[in-house]
C-alpha cells in the first residue's frame, strides 16, 4: 500500500506486462498474470480490484477507484495550470451552453451507436448491428433495445447529458458533417464546473480542461483480456463467465441514465430511477452459449464486448491492430466501415476516398528525422515501416 492512490504499483506493472503479452499473442504467458490480478490484484491504495459503477470510471469525483489499475492523474485549480486533462480538450461538445463550450471534435459515429443495439434477449447483434434502422437517425430511427452503456459513452439527441439538460443538436459544430453525437466519457457535470473543471486562464480553453483521470488500464480491461486468453488457450465456459461479469454490471439498473429525476455528480447516479432514458435491455449470455457455439463465436463475442465496454477510450485501433496479426482483418473491418459511412454524408462526414491498406496502415510511419539520427554512423539500426518508403 502506498500513500499516493494513483501511483503505479506492482499490480499495475504486471498488468502492463500482460498487455505486452497480449500484443505478442502470448496468451499462455498472459493468462497466469491476469488470473492473479483478478484474484488478488490491488490498487496502490490497497483496494482489491473490482468493478465499480460504470460512470464512476469517468467522473473526477470518484476517480482512483477499485477499478483503476493505472491512470494518468489529472488535477485542476492547483496553481500549476498544467496538471489537468489536456487530452480531451478539443472533444467537448461545442457551442453556447455546452459542457466546456468547445470544440466538437472526435464525434462518435453511427456505426458505434448501432453497436449498442441488443436483441429481444438483451444480447448484442454480433453480425447485424449495422443493418436496418439507425440509432438516433431521425429519418430512419431505430426503436429497439439498447445497451445502456451507450448513454454514458456518447451524448445523443434528447437524452440527458448529466445535469446539463438534454443533449442538444446546437452542441454539434456542423451537424451536416459531424453527425448527431458528442463524446461523453471524461466530460464533467455542470455542478462540477469550477471545481473539477479549470478556472485557470493560461490556456485558451481552460473550461475544457478538467480533473478527470485518463484510464490507461482498468479492471474491466483485465477481465476481458483474460476472457481472450480463455478463448485461445483455456475454457470457453470461463471466457463466458468473464464476459458476463462485464454485462451484469451493465445490466444493473441503478447505474443507468434516466429521464426522470436529477443527476448526482457525487455518485454518478440519477436520484429518481423511474423512467430510463431509452429502451434499455442488456443481459448476460445464457450459461453454455460459448461452449455450444464454439471458439469462433466466443472470440467474436469477447472482441465485441471490448468494443462496447471500452468505446471512446482509445483502445479500438490497437485492439484491431493486435487481432489482425497479418491476416488483413483490420483492413477489412475499417474499409467496410468506410464503405457504409461515406454514404451517410448528410449525417456524418468521412472522406469518400479514404482506404486502409493491408500491411501498411496497421502501423504509423517512423519519423525520417529519427531514422537519420539512428543511422547517422552509417550502420542501419532503424528501418522505415513497410509501405512508407
Amino acid at each position: 500500500m502506498q500513500p499516493q492512490r494513483g501511483r503505479a504499483n506492482k499490480s499495475a506493472a504486471k498488468a502492463f506486462l500482460a498487455k505486452v503479452y497480449m500484443f505478442e499473442h502470448k496468451y499462455a504467458d498472459a493468462k497466469p498474470i491476469l488470473d492473479q490480478l483478478i484474484g488478488s490484484g490491488q490498487t496502490a491504495g490497497g483496494q482489491k480490484y473490482t468493478l465499480v459503477n460504470f460512470e464512476d470510471n469517468f467522473n473526477a469525483a470518484t476517480k482512483n477507484s477499485a477499478e483503476s489499475v493505472f491512470a494518468y492523474q489529472a488535477s485542476v485549480n492547483d496553481g500549476s495550470q498544467l496538471n489537468g486533462n489536456y487530452g480531451d480538450v478539443l472533444n467537448f461538445p461545442n457551442g453556447p451552453g455546452a459542457p466546456g463550450g468547445c470544440c466538437g471534435f472526435n464525434n462518435p459515429s453511427f456505426n458505434l451507436a448501432n453497436a449498442f443495439k441488443t436483441d429481444a434477449n438483451g444480447l448484442p447483434l454480433l453480425d447485424t448491428w449495422n443493418n436496418g434502422t439507425v440509432v438516433s437517425d431521425s429519418s430512419n430511427l431505430y426503436t429497439g433495445n439498447l445497451d445502456p452503456r451507450i448513454d454514458w459513452t456518447m451524448g445523443r439527441p434528447g437524452v440527458p447529458y448529466f445535469d446539463w439538460g438534454p443533449d442538444s443538436k446546437q452542441w454539434i459544430r456542423d451537424p451536416a458533417t459531424n453527425g448527431v453525437f458528442s463524446p461523453k466519457k471524461n466530460v464533467y457535470a455542470k455542478s462540477q464546473a469550477g471545481t473539477y473543471s479549470s478556472t485557470e486562464t493560461a490556456f485558451w480553453g481552460a473550461t475544457s480542461i478538467d480533473a478527470n483521470n485518463v484510464n490507461f488500464i482498468r479492471f474491466a480491461d483485465i477481465i476481458l483480456w483474460d476472457a481472450e486468453c480463455e478463448v485461445e488457450t483455456g475454457s470457453l465456459s470461463q471466457a463466458e463467465v468473464y464476459v458476463n461479469q462485464i454485462r451484469n454490471r451493465a445490466a444493473d439498473a441503478t447505474g443507468w441514465v434516466y429521464s426522470s429525476g436529477s443527476y448526482n455528480a457525487g455518485n454518478s447516479r440519477y436520484s429518481s430511477q423511474t423512467k430510463p432514458a431509452d429502451k434499455y435491455k442488456v443481459s448476460p449470455y445464457p450459461a453454455g452459449t460459448f461452449a455450444a457455439q464454439g471458439q469462433a463465436y466466443a472470440r467474436k463475442a469477447v472482441q465485441f464486448e471490448r468494443r462496447l465496454e471500452l468505446a471512446m477510450e482509445g483502445h479500438r485501433f490497437f485492439d484491431l491492430q493486435r487481432w489482425d496479426n497479418g491476416t488483413g482483418t483490420m483492413a477489412q473491418i475499417l474499409n467496410t466501415y468506410q464503405q457504409v459511412e461515406k454514404n451517410r454524408n448528410s449525417f456524418y462526414y468521412t472522406n469518400p476516398m479514404a482506404q486502409f491498406h493491408k500491411g501498411v496502415n496497421e502501423y504509423f510511419p517512423i519519423p525520417q528525422k529519427q531514422i537519420d539520427v539512428e543511422n547517422s554512423t552509417g550502420e542501419v539500426n532503424l528501418k522505415q515501416n513497410p509501405g512508407y518508403n
